[in-house]
């Protein structure tokens, strides 16, 4: 059995799209779906943030649909709806993450699963760990300062994820996996975001060591960040190139591949945008 490559498309954040050009449901779609093409027989999906740390407000989580909880504000608005409900005509999947910051981490869970578990894309929530709890601030009675992810806190989260449906699935997500516990928990999916790395064979070293340390569970990397252009910029198809790399690299696991929003807006990758 060789590296499958399961999940492919986009990392999205509503600050990492350059110029601050939101893309509309339609375009968010025809991303999501292209590269997935581009990448073969994988199912398009996105790593889709609802949910950032505030660093001016102290460290809350502003949730981008209207909620209410300790540490927690709001837009006053649902900015993701008219995403999802596109999302479920294409058949993507879609994982929602938050930057808890200092609220607490079921209820998030809680707030975003009754919020939208009600589409066919969603396929389960994630979180970024660099903003729970290692930004160094408490998040509960529970969460102390500079508390990494034990296995058994992962657990914990994935057992409550699971309780607003069982097919749901938990990712964790850092660069460093000293922060995501001890080794793979259930079917916990581990995300790496490491950047600055130099090189497509300093990355691929990196990202197969990566997914050694947490098989034989699912693993996943953001790519495309910008620290790293001066590399991928002169491939002729950075996306598929790079996903070429890791498929040789990485054997008998299962890979979801997403290209982040910081850069998906140059030029080079206008054809994505479009309906193909």
């Amino acid at each position: 059995m060789g590296t499958n490559l399961v999940f492919s498309g986009i990392r999205s954040s509503i600050y990492g799209f350059a110029g601050g050009f939101f893309p509309s449901p339609d375009e968010a779609a025809n991303l999501i779906k292209n590269v997935s093409k581009k990448l073969g027989n994988t199912t398009p999906s996105a790593v889709w943030v609802v949910g950032t740390i505030q660093i001016q407000d102290g460290g809350v989580c502003r949730l981008e649909f209207p909620a209410h909880g300790r540490d927690i504000i709001s837009i006053g608005q649902d900015r993701h709806e008219e995403y999802l409900k596109k999302f479920d005509e294409i058949g993507a999947k879609i994982f929602l993450q938050v930057e808890a910051g200092t609220a607490d981490m079921k209820t998030l869970i809680e707030l975003v699963m009754k919020q939208y578990k009600h589409h066919p894309c969603v396929a389960g929530f994630g979180i970024d760990v660099e903003w729970y709890p290692s930004d160094g601030k408490p998040n509960s009675s529970e969460e102390p300062q500079n508390f990494s992810l034990t296995n058994a806190k992962i657990e914990d989260l994935d057992a409550y994820l699971k309780t607003f449906g069982s097919h749901l699935r938990l990712f964790v997500k850092h660069w460093e996996p000293a922060f995501l516990g001890t080794g793979p928990v259930s079917d916990v999916i581990y995300i790496s975001d490491s950047q600055e790395l130099g090189s497509i064979s300093n990355m691929a070293e990196e990202f197969e060591w990566w997914a050694g340390r947490f098989a034989p569970n699912d693993i996943g990397f953001q790519i495309g960040y910008n620290s790293d252009k001066p590399w991928w910029n002169p491939m002729k198809d950075p996306i598929s190139e790079i996903a070429k790399e890791l498929r040789s690299r990485i054997k008998n696991q299962n890979v979801h591949i997403y290209w982040v929003d910081f850069s998906i807006r140059d030029g080079r990758f206008a054809e994505l945008w479009k309906s193909q």
